[in-house]
């Protein structure tokens, strides 16, 4: 007897569901993937603002286009005050033109760079107007420094972890 009855049930919810597919295909309906996030986040905003919180720090694969969307940056400020933290020095020293503090302005502009996320232009004025190709060609010569000096990269690894948190 139970059986007949949760064919009946089974039957029933057959009809609503084709019901309410037949009634979707004859009202017009805005497409749930208009407000498609990233490529694959869904929701409102509480929704998506609570998945940024999860993925913040974390690495995206190349093929995920619009990993940027939900990368969070540090402004040029908090890289040059991490910098300068490391180094001891004042942040206004690294921003200014003197040599005094040139590894830390070298590292500086390097974190600018790869984490701030605006141009080489906005860097440059930033650092006291430095041209975008002495900007561009910061992280190169840094890095080639880097693969020289292990004590230097194993010093801006540990930088660079203050800004990946």
């Amino acid at each position: 007897m139970g059986g007949v009855r949760v064919g009946v049930v089974w039957i029933r919810a057959r009809m609503k569901y084709r019901e309410f597919t037949e009634e979707g295909l004859r009202v017009s309906m805005e497409s749930p993937l208009t407000n498609l996030q990233g490529q694959g986040i869904l929701g409102g905003e509480g929704f998506i603002e609570e998945v940024k919180k999860r993925i913040r720090g974390k690495r995206f694969r190349p093929e995920i286009v619009e990993r940027k969307r939900f990368m969070e940056y540090p402004g040029i400020e908090e890289v040059v005050g991490g910098v300068a933290r490391a180094f001891g020095v004042k942040e206004k020293v690294i921003c200014g033109k003197s040599g005094r503090a040139k590894m830390a302005r070298k590292v500086a502009l390097y974190f600018a760079q790869r984490y701030a996320g605006v141009t080489n232009g906005v860097i440059g004025k930033f650092f006291g107007g430095i041209q975008d190709s002495t900007v561009s060609k910061a992280a190169p010569r840094l890095k080639e420094e880097m693969i020289s000096d292990k004590k230097l990269s194993t010093f801006i690894d540990q930088i660079e972890s203050t800004f990946k948190a």
